[in-house]
């Protein structure tokens, strides 16, 4: 995607690049996300599910901050770089052991497990192995249709796609991060939010930094129902500044928006992967995943061209206040989730089974 971008301006050109960048961001995040999950030891699984969400806000301070200094071209030729700096590095670490015990090689899963557990402890590795079997094996491998048929796949796909859908779009979040200059001009009055933009970014990546210390404090479900009717909360105060006149209304609703970020980038969205890969089995990961990406990224363009719609027909605080009502609806949903926290799979399968 980023050598076509450098080398051509063309529009056909750059939509084609953009086509192929689509496949490349839905394939990376199922496999990343499979990978660490295979990889890591239970008691580390879930911090490391937070280095998926940090990795998003990092590049949205990256990008932010070095577009603001350098050309459209010189911006895609550094990311061209950092995408072959990646896949030079990528063939230097293990393949899963999973994967490896998958096909029956356990000396080669024993090797990857020696250089991601540094141990050579024949118990230690044999212990693993077992525990790496029950988690990830099953005798027989399922087709993308056995997702429909079974009911513990497909109550965890509707959970997963809902979560993954609803809770980046009808919270708001796509429309703030897409039109972050836009709403905070509208609400602060002010014409250049460049520093306001990079603050912004700041607030998503210390978000991610704190989730490190608090998105295991709680349950899953727990936190997600919080946030989001606190989310709600911070909506309605912004949007009924029409109707109820308050104090200092745009510097309250900069700090709300700010609020919102760091919230959403320290506990929604990490907790969320980590629920994902809590009820989400191996065998139906990759086809579950796919269809999470794609709700995901229609529900993304669906609700960014319905919020500039929507801005033809309302001031920017009622539109809020339609975003608080579709975030209660949210938590209101997500109520009736199960639980995963301190819960095997076997436990969960139970419980979506029936």
């Amino acid at each position: 995607m980023y050598i076509l971008l450098c080398v051509s301006h063309n529009q056909t050109v750059v939509l084609v690049a953009r086509f192929i960048g689509g496949f490349a961001n839905v394939g990376c995040i199922m496999c990343v996300t499979l990978y660490v999950k295979e990889i890591a030891s239970a008691e580390m699984r879930h911090k490391l599910a937070n280095m998926f969400s940090m990795s998003f806000a990092l590049g949205s301070v990256y990008i932010i901050a070095v577009s603001a200094f350098v050309s459209y071209d010189t911006l895609h030729w550094i990311l061209l770089s950092i995408n072959l700096l990646y896949l030079l590095l990528v063939c230097f670490i293990p393949e899963s052991p999973v994967y490896h015990i998958k096909n029956n090689d356990f000396q080669k899963a024993r090797k990857s497990l020696e250089w991601l557990r540094k141990t050579t402890d024949e118990t230690v590795l044999n212990s693993e192995i077992e525990t790496l079997k029950k988690l990830f094996i099953k005798e027989s491998g399922i087709k993308f249709l056995d997702i429909f048929r079974n009911k513990y796949y497909f109550k965890s796909m509707l959970i997963a796609t809902f979560l993954q859908t609803f809770i980046l779009n009808a919270t708001a979040f796509s429309c703030i991060i897409t039109f972050s200059s836009y709403i905070i001009q509208s609400l602060i009055v002010v014409r250049d939010v460049s520093l306001y933009n990079i603050a912004f970014t700041i607030f998503q990546l210390f978000g991610c930094l704190a989730s490190f210390f608090v998105n295991n404090i709680l349950g899953r479900r727990t936190f997600i129902v919080s946030t989001c009717i606190t989310y709600a909360v911070f909506f309605f105060v912004i949007g009924l500044y029409s109707y109820i006149p308050i104090p200092y209304h745009d510097k309250v609703s900069l700090v709300l928006i700010y609020l919102f970020v760091f919230l959403f980038s320290a506990i929604t969205f990490p907790v969320m992967y980590i629920y994902f890969n809590e009820i989400i089995s191996s065998e139906s990961s990759n086809h579950i995943f796919t269809i999470m990406m794609l709700g995901k990224n229609l529900g993304w363009f669906c609700t960014v061209k319905m919020f500039t719609y929507l801005l033809t027909l309302f001031p920017i605080d009622d539109i809020f206040l339609i975003f608080g009502v579709t975030t209660l609806m949210v938590a209101g949903i997500s109520m009736f989730f199960p639980e995963s926290k301190n819960k095997s799979l076997q436990t969960i399968k139970a419980e979506l089974h029936c």
